[in-house]
C-alpha cells in the first residue's frame, strides 16, 4: 500500500459513513484505511492518578476498544485506540502515519449548519496536515460519477481542480468545473445594459476558466459559469453529484488545510461530501497586500 487513509469513528452513524467512504476511495487509490478511535484521557491531579481515576480511564479505554471492535464497514486494514484531545489526537496519528487523507463524519444540523464550531471535524479543518473529508451522515454507498470542484482562478483552486481531475481519472467520473461571480454594477458614462454587461463578463470569465482547464486531459470536464456567492453556487451546482473538491484558503502554515469563509459554508451546507485540499505554496506576487492612499490595507476575504 502506497498510501494511508485515516478514517475517524466515534460509533456514529455519520463517522460510519466516512470510514464506508473513505473504503471506497481507497480502493481506487492504492491506499489502506485505519479507522481510529479516540477517548477521552483524564488528566491526572497532582503527582499522580488516584485509584478511582484509574478505574475511569480503563472504564474509557475498555469502552473505546469496544467501539471501535464494533465497526462493521469491511476493508479496513486496521483500528487504532487513541486517548486524548480527538483533533490532536488525530492530527499527530496523521502526520505519524504520512497519511494523504483524513476522513470525518458530521451530522446535518438543521439551520446551524453541519460542522459545529469546536466540534473535531471543525478543528480538523483549522490545521490538519492532509486533505480532509468530510462526510454527511446520510451519505449512501456507492461509486463516484460525478464530481464538483470549485474554481476562482487562484492558485488554491488550480491545486483544487488538479486533485479533481486525479480523482475524476481514478473513479472514470465526470468532472463538473464551476465558477461563481459577483455581478457588477456598471455605473459609468456609455449606456450599456446590465444584461449585456452580466453576458460580457461571463463570456470572458468562461472563456478563461476553460483555457485553464484545456491543458487537463483524459476526463470529460463540463465548465459552469454562474453569478451568485461561492458557496451557495457551488451547493446547487453539486445536487445530485457524488463530491466536492475545493481548495484551502487563508494563511496559515503551507500543506495543512486552513478554510476561508467560501470553503466553511459549502462545508456546512453541501448536498454531498467534501474534500478539502490543503493549501500550496503561492508566487510572491500574489500575496501583495493593496494599501490605499490613507495606508488603509486591504485585508483578505
Amino acid at each position: 500500500m502506497s498510501q494511508t487513509f485515516i478514517a475517524a469513528y466515534d460509533g456514529s452513524a455519520a463517522s460510519r459513513a466516512a470510514v464506508a467512504f473513505a473504503v471506497e476511495l481507497a480502493a481506487e487509490q492504492d491506499a489502506e484505511v485505519v479507522a481510529a478511535h479516540v477517548y477521552p484521557a483524564l488528566k491526572p491531579i497532582g503527582l499522580r492518578r488516584n485509584v478511582l481515576d484509574q478505574e475511569m480511564q480503563t472504564s474509557l479505554h475498555d469502552s473505546g476498544r469496544a467501539v471501535l471492535e464494533g465497526l462493521d464497514v469491511d476493508g479496513v486494514s486496521r483500528r487504532v485506540l487513541l486517548a486524548g484531545n480527538p483533533a490532536q489526537a488525530l492530527h499527530d496519528l496523521a502526520e505519524d502515519e504520512h497519511a494523504s487523507l483524513i476522513a470525518v463524519g458530521v451530522t446535518h444540523r438543521r439551520h446551524v449548519g453541519r460542522v459545529a464550531p469546536g466540534s473535531v471535524g471543525s478543528n480538523l479543518l483549522h490545521g490538519a496536515p492532509c486533505p480532509v473529508l468530510v462526510v454527511p451522515a446520510g451519505r449512501e454507498p456507492g461509486p463516484v460519477h460525478t464530481i464538483v470542484v470549485a474554481y476562482d482562478e487562484g492558485v488554491q483552486s488550480r491545486s483544487a481542480l488538479e486533485r479533481a481531475v486525479e480523482l475524476a481519472r481514478r473513479h472514470d467520473a465526470r468532472l463538473i468545473v464551476v465558477a461563481a461571480y459577483e455581478p457588477e454594477v456598471y455605473a459609468g458614462p456609455a449606456m450599456i445594459a446590465a444584461s449585456d454587461l452580466d453576458q460580457l463578463l461571463r463570456g470572458e470569465l468562461r472563456t478563461r476558466v476553460q483555457a485553464d482547464v484545456e491543458a487537463l486531459s483524459g476526463v470529460a470536464i463540463e465548465t459552469r459559469v454562474v453569478p451568485g456567492p461561492a458557496a451557495e453556487v457551488i451547493a446547487e451546482q453539486a445536487d445530485g453529484a457524488d463530491l466536492i473538491v475545493i481548495g484551502s484558503r487563508g494563511y496559515g502554515p503551507q500543506h495543512s488545510v486552513l478554510v476561508g469563509g467560501v470553503s466553511r459554508k459549502l462545508v456546512d451546507n453541501a448536498p454531498c461530501p467534501v474534500l478539502v485540499v490543503p493549501r500550496v505554496p503561492e508566487p510572491a506576487a500574489d500575496k501583495v497586500v493593496a494599501t490605499g492612499a490613507a495606508g488603509a490595507t486591504a485585508q483578505p476575504a
